[in-house]
């Protein structure tokens, strides 16, 4: 997995397979807010990408490489974030079958623009 920031030009110093380090690489189908399986802080200083485990997240800091697991809460992690503050993670769960099929699956974005486009 190849990960880049377009603010500004990226330059790479040096490349880690994240994949070799257990990680999630599976999609979801909400393509138009971007990947779930990783995210930047706010200042671009941290990584966190989810690991295959389900419960875990790994939040890895860039400028040294030091990487940092945070436990996940007892629900269907979708998507995490680093907030930017040192040891906190934003977790986005599925606490239950919001859509009624009778399983708990990643949310998707509401058909058309009548559904408002909110997730379900």
């Amino acid at each position: 997995m190849f990960v880049a920031c377009t603010a500004k030009p990226v330059q790479v110093v040096e490349e880690v397979d994240l994949a070799a380090g257990g990680a999630d690489l599976t999609g979801d189908r909400m393509r138009c807010v971007g990947g779930r399986q990783a995210a930047f802080d706010p200042w671009g200083a941290e990584l966190l990408y989810l690991r295959a485990d389900p419960d875990r997240a790994v939040v890895r800091r860039l400028r040294t490489g030091e990487e940092y697991e945070v436990r996940a809460p007892s629900r269907m992690v979708w998507r995490a974030e680093p907030t930017g503050a040192p040891g906190w993670v934003r977790f986005h769960v599925v606490p239950r079958d919001t859509d009624g099929d009778g399983a708990l699956t990643d949310p998707r974005l509401c058909a058309g623009l009548r559904g408002g486009g909110r997730p379900t």
